[in-house]
């Protein structure tokens, strides 16, 4: 993972990156949280990692957005995230965390951010086999609790 810090990191460095290595962009701390607890485990209501992650189970949230996109739904702007109070920012990092784990597919050319580094969108954004057949293993699991 490459670290491009605001005033530090050039267009010039990032071309030199192994093209599988992700760029985290400024402001980056929310990101970097969901991006490691997604390789920890799961997110409870309030952010904090499981510290007995089941990996092979998917959270609510990475159901609700591989649902979004098996319906269709390929690209994420600011104006659409999954709930009202979820920032863009959140949004992006789990797009990212199910991209880590093999379950979406899209590019970092694909990321726009504007030159302080907010994200302006994402897409787009492929499921890939994985995230179908890990929808299909939830759903056989039977209606998820609400709460």
């Amino acid at each position: 993972m490459y670290i491009a810090n605001v005033g530090r990191s050039t267009p010039d460095i990032e071309a030199k990156l192994p093209p599988d290595v992700p760029i985290l962009r400024e402001p980056f701390a929310e990101v970097l949280h969901v991006m490691v607890c997604g390789l920890l485990g799961s997110l409870d209501k309030r952010g904090a990692a499981d510290v007995n992650p089941k990996t092979a189970n998917p959270s609510d949230d990475d159901v609700a957005l591989l649902t979004r996109l098996e319906a269709g739904e390929h690209t994420f702007r600011p104006g659409n995230p999954p709930r009202p109070e979820e920032s863009f920012e959140r949004l992006v990092a789990l797009l990212l965390s199910l991209r880590e784990r093999g379950l979406v597919r899209f590019t970092d050319s694909k990321i726009m951010t504007r030159t302080d580094g907010k994200y302006l969108g994402v897409g787009p954004v492929d499921l890939t086999a994985a995230g179908r057949e890990a929808l299909e293993r939830d759903r056989r699991l039977g209606p998820r609790p609400n709460g």
